[in-house]
């Protein structure tokens, strides 16, 4: 609360922009399309998920605000795993992963509104996704380059000889500690590497 008009115009003005993306990409039919090819779904699919900007703070904002709506953008990621079996995305635009950024960074967004027990999501599927995310070794960065995924896998570090190796070690120990999470709340810790156990 506050009696600044330009403090409330720049609140909801962040608010407003937090309600822009993802969308949703299916007709009234609940067909959509990924990838180029053409699925159905029983809920509401969404895209556009940038969510290496946004998982820090506005998809956390919205497994808190919208509840329903989150339950669908975990149930659409894992989707993209399980029915169009490309993975998940690492900045999907409408049904495109385009991996621009780096990391596997909806796997904090499943991981959070799994822990929140947001009731609907296919959690053993989510987990399946996720888990298979942090072994992903060919989804590689246009702008940043290779994911350095099999040096992590074996060494718990991307090496300097892979650029933006800090950037992605800390990213990958992020996306470890979530999946860990969600494997404590599943009881399936035994199924992780010695590196995901924080």
């Amino acid at each position: 609360e506050t009696e600044s008009i330009s403090d409330l115009r720049s609140f909801y003005t962040a608010v407003y922009r937090t309600m822009i993306s993802p969308n949703l990409i299916s007709d009234v039919t609940g067909e959509y399309i990924v990838e180029g090819k053409k699925y159905h779904s029983d809920f509401e699919p969404y895209s556009n998920f940038s969510t290496w900007d946004t998982y820090r703070a506005q998809n956390p904002l919205m497994a808190l605000v919208e509840q329903e709506k989150v339950v669908d953008f975990v149930n659409s990621l894992t989707s993209r795993y399980t029915d169009a079996k490309v993975g998940l995305p690492v900045w999907e635009c409408i049904g495109f992963d385009n991996v621009c950024m780096i990391g596997h960074n909806t796997v904090s967004v499943m991981a959070d509104a799994i822990v929140k027990d947001l009731p609907g999501i296919d959690v053993e599927s989510a987990y399946i996704a996720m888990r298979d995310a942090a072994f992903e070794l060919d989804k590689h960065s246009g702008p940043y380059g290779e994911n350095g995924m099999e040096y992590y896998i074996e060494m718990d570090f991307v090496p300097a000889s892979i650029g933006m190796s800090v950037s992605k070690t800390t990213e990958y120990n992020y996306f470890d500690w979530c999946i860990a999470e969600v494997a404590k709340k599943l009881h399936k810790q035994e199924k992780l590497l010695p590196h995901m156990l924080y």
